[in-house]
């Protein structure tokens, strides 16, 4: 199903007078295109700019803001949505919704658009319907969550799967799947709007797998290669005390990344368990993947680079706990007792502390490793861990009930996203509307 897909964009703005639109997903109706823009035809022809002058003009016209998104009109309805035409209701509400809705629009209602509709045709016995209209929107959903979409509309459609899951938990028919916890927060009026034909079993299952492929998408395609390059210049390179360097940058870069995707997650009403999860994979990257690089490089094993470094991770670290991610600060610890380990002293009678609590959260191999690489400091007049040392420190390391042989960190591996948590949702099925800017009038109404 070709018809009304869009085109990829590498544009990750919110600016919409960037975008340039495929002809069959406009954003708005014909009758209020009113825009008229001359243009400089040798970098981008007219009709295209009249479009996007046209798409600009109508955004800004739209008196919509996203707690308005659920109406609250005087007009009452059951929340139950007509489908007139489902490839058209698939084309408008998800192939054509693009990043200046998005922006205007309550993240959560597609979802709830959606759910709308499969409520109907569950109310009305219609197996092969329900079949049909979820394996569209499915089949949609998995082209919004690829690698060739945008970040703004894979977290978009991550959320608003996520959201779609939870209610079909909390309304779902009552069979050997469901769990009491998903209803015992109903009121009486959302236990009577609880499907009541349709097992939802099978529909969850798939819904949750693709899920799990654009949590992956969004983190590997869109958040990895930026903060990646972040790791080594803000936590290793970092130093406060100097001015006027590349490096001085690196840890506001990275910290002010950090913050920024917290303030998409929120913008597009992720749950708080989602945000979390994404913060704990991303605070495990920077640990393991600074480490690795510490462990194997001579100009950052050394006391003056301990100091710079715990620095560094110390301000990571209320970062984190400003931002209510305290909890992850113990994945940095690998980190802290590296430092800890360059600034102690190497010698036969300290053996017992390297090997101990201070150490505990290092792997056997990636302490000599670290000594290994050690460079004494000309002011300490130290000289390089001996052979005989590392020997001896490494059969005590050995000793431990772990038995970690391991050297490298995993790096940019993604925990598969934990979806067994249930997030209520308190809206009233009956409040939701069918903005204009989704140009939904021929594919579907409210009843």
């Amino acid at each position: 199903m070709n018809n009304g897909r869009r085109t990829s964009s590498s544009v990750q703005s919110p600016d919409f007078y960037q975008l340039a639109f495929a002809p069959d997903d406009d954003l708005f109706g014909d009758d209020n295109c009113q825009g008229d823009q001359s243009t400089n035809t040798s970098s981008i022809s007219l009709m295209s700019q009249e479009r996007i002058t046209e798409q600009c003009e109508d955004l800004s016209k739209i008196n919509l803001s996203k707690k308005n998104s659920f109406s609250h009109q005087l007009t009452s309805h059951t929340g139950f949505v007509k489908i007139l035409d489902i490839n058209e209701f698939v084309n408008r509400l998800v192939y054509g919704l693009k990043s200046a809705a998005i922006t205007v629009i309550e993240p959560n209602l597609p979802a709830h658009i959606i759910f709308g509709a499969l409520r109907l045709y569950d109310k009305e016995n219609d197996e092969v319907g329900f079949t049909e209209c979820f394996s569209q929107i499915h089949d949609a959903i998995k082209e919004m969550l690829s690698e060739e979409s945008s970040f703004e509309i894979v977290l978009f459609w991550l959320t608003s799967s996520l959201k779609l899951l939870n209610l079909l938990r909390q309304y779902s028919t009552e069979d050997e799947n469901v769990k009491e916890e998903w209803f015992e927060k109903n009121t009486d009026v959302q236990k009577i709007q609880r499907l009541q034909k349709v097992d939802g079993e099978s529909f969850r299952r798939q819904l949750e797998a693709r899920i799990e492929s654009g949590y992956q998408c969004l983190l590997k395609k869109h958040v990895e290669p930026v903060l990646i390059p972040k790791i080594v210049p803000a936590i290793l390179m970092h130093d406060a005390t100097k001015s006027n360097s590349f490096e001085d940058k690196g840890l506001a870069s990275l910290l002010n990344y950090m913050t920024s995707i917290i303030s998409s997650l929120k913008s597009m009403s992720a749950d708080e368990d989602l945000i979390k999860q994404i913060f704990c994979q991303l605070t495990q990257w920077l640990s393991s993947l600074a480490l690795n690089q510490m462990m194997f490089r001579k100009d950052l094993c050394t006391f003056e680079k301990a100091v710079v470094i715990k620095h560094n991770v110390v301000e990571l670290e209320d970062w984190l706990k400003t931002n209510k991610f305290g909890e992850f600060c113990v994945f940095l610890n690998p980190l802290i007792q590296a430092c800890h380990l360059l600034q102690s002293q190497k010698t036969p009678n300290n053996i017992e502390t390297l090997s101990g609590e201070m150490t505990d959260d290092l792997k056997p191999k990636q302490i000599i490793s670290i000594l290994k690489h050690y460079t004494p400091s000309i002011d300490f007049e130290e000289e390089e861990p001996s052979e005989d040392f590392l020997e001896a420190l490494e059969t005590e390391l050995n000793k431990r009930e772990d038995g970690n042989k391991e050297l490298v960190m995993a790096g940019t591996y993604v925990i598969p996203l934990d979806l067994s948590k249930f997030i209520y949702s308190n809206v009233n099925l009956e409040t939701i509307s069918l903005p204009g800017c989704l140009r939904l009038g021929k594919a579907c109404r409210l009843i």
